[in-house]
């Protein structure tokens, strides 16, 4: 009963975020949660509830699934992308298509996602920080899986450590949100 609940409850949330005034002559400001809210507060929860992108890949695991390669993001527009909630969620998917990668050690292919997601953290302002203390060791990571799934799991984990602590929680969720899409 508390799942269907929760769902509903984020199904609102994600129904409510949507703009359906028309068009917009200026950027759309990215949206801040109020804790103090009873609705608010649920959503929070059931969205913070919810696994990282990396995380998603396991559930190709154990199902016999097969390397797609059709359904992999196609990289070559993604430098294109500016706006920073298209970015979020464009992290969270690249974050899931780099998982699928080392799920079936297509190392070479989940490297290319791993400088698509660099790039665009750069683009939202991420700290270097964050991904020079693994630069030092990238080929150790990029050629053994077990290795990689620190890695990412590491880089996701701080990122999203960092948008909840500066206070960009609406990233962090549509980071959330473009990983369980890419699943799907």
């Amino acid at each position: 009963m508390h799942t269907k609940r929760r769902w509903v409850v984020l199904l609102m949330v994600l129904l409510c975020a949507c703009d359906h005034s028309g068009r917009r002559e200026s950027a759309p400001e990215i949206f801040t949660i109020n804790r103090e809210s009873e609705v608010a507060g649920e959503a929070y929860e059931v969205i913070y509830s919810l696994y990282l992108p990396t995380d998603n890949s396991r559930l190709f695991e154990g199902t016999g699934a097969n390397f797609i390669p059709e359904i992999l993001i196609p990289t070559e527009k993604i430098p294109l992308y500016e706006d920073p909630e298209q970015i979020a969620q464009l992290l969270g998917a690249l974050g899931v298509d780099m998982s699928y990668c080392r799920l079936f050690e297509r190392l070479p292919e989940a490297a290319g996602f791993y400088f698509q997601i660099e790039m665009l953290a750069d683009k939202l302002g991420l700290p270097d920080e964050m991904f020079e203390k693994y630069s030092g060791n990238l080929e150790d990571y990029f050629s053994d899986p077990d290795s990689l799934t620190g890695l990412i799991n590491g880089v996701y984990s701080d990122t999203d450590r960092y948008f909840r602590e500066s206070d960009r929680e609406s990233l962090a969720s549509l980071s959330l949100m473009g990983g369980w899409i890419e699943t799907m």
